[in-house]
């Protein structure tokens, strides 16, 4: 820190700033949380200093002769009565500063996911059941824990689930339109942008992150959202939280790349369960290889034998 303000915060403890420094400390405060908190540093020790010398001289040892003005240095400034007041004014400004500034990172973070979201290449991911218990069967629908799920772009996907007896159920949207193959029966087609698409994360309620640009916006204008770094593993976590009104789960949470704005994991917390399935599920990343050309249409996921229906 440099002398000047060194200077200025003395003046400021010795309650004989003038108005001009006063306006430049504000400021200096203001500029960043770390010269907030080395004031409050600076006006708690003050504080401290002047409450002990407080103890030890008592009104009672306080002589006459100690009120002259060559005994000046015994005499207690009227700044320490108002010092603890003011530390803790600083420390609540940097706790604002603090949730200011998260939002600001916040609302960054989630732009740059926004702008990066359809320069992504293709992305292999599985679904994680998070309840403490097993997600009910009912004998139709395959259970989406442990599914694997494939995005291409802004909105291609293939989602594939598989019954306990290993057949394998799977839908998909190939930028036309959606589409099903069943373990048997015929594959049907729609161009219904919902069709199909029940078993995704969240869809139901929302957020089926198909559409990623989409979710991601919706996000930002209906959630509540913080930002983080984590540094033990180097990403972004980026927490969203649902506001009154809004369908979807309670929280949604993204562990992604800053720099290439990969999603390595999202994680759905208190998914409304009037249709079923899990209450918790994360969707983690497993791999970034590039799919053959033709994954994302529904004639790669069946022999060319089956009956196929257009709805």
């Amino acid at each position: 820190m440099e002398i000047q303000m060194k200077e200025i915060i003395n003046d400021y403890l010795d309650d004989c700033i003038s108005a001009n420094d006063l306006k430049t400390l504000q400021a200096w405060i203001e500029k960043s949380p770390e010269n907030a908190r080395h004031f409050a540093r600076e006006v708690m020790l003050h504080d401290r200093l002047a409450n002990a010398i407080r103890n030890e001289i008592s009104l009672k040892q306080v002589s006459v002769s100690s009120l002259k003005p060559e005994n000046k240095k015994f005499a207690i400034p009227r700044r320490p009565v108002l010092s603890g007041m003011a530390a803790t004014l600083v420390i609540l400004l940097t706790g604002l500063w603090l949730i200011s500034n998260n939002r600001l990172d916040a609302a960054a973070g989630i732009n740059q996911l926004i702008q990066k979201s359809t320069d992504l290449g293709d992305r292999s991911y599985t679904i994680v059941n998070l309840d403490t218990q097993a997600e009910k069967f009912d004998g139709r629908r395959p259970p989406v824990d442990g599914a694997k799920f494939y995005v291409r772009g802004g909105n291609q996907y293939v989602l594939i689930r598989k019954f306990p007896d290993g057949r394998q159920f799977t839908t998909g949207f190939d930028g036309v339109q959606n589409w099903a193959v069943p373990p048997d029966g015929a594959v049907r087609l729609s161009r219904d942008p919902n069709r199909f698409r029940g078993p995704l994360p969240g869809h139901k309620h929302g957020l089926p992150f198909v559409d990623l640009r989409s979710d991601l916006i919706e996000i930002r204008d209906a959630f509540q959202i913080s930002f983080s770094e984590d540094k033990s593993d180097r990403l972004s976590r980026l927490l969203a939280r649902k506001k009154p009104g809004v369908r979807g789960p309670r929280e949604v949470l993204l562990r992604f790349e800053a720099d290439t704005g990969v999603i390595q994991e999202m994680i759905f917390s208190g998914l409304p369960q009037a249709q079923g399935g899990p209450s918790n599920l994360a969707v983690r990343l497993i791999g970034q290889e590039t799919l053959d050309p033709g994954f994302f249409e529904h004639q790669f996921h069946h022999e060319s034998t089956r009956e196929v229906v257009q709805e």
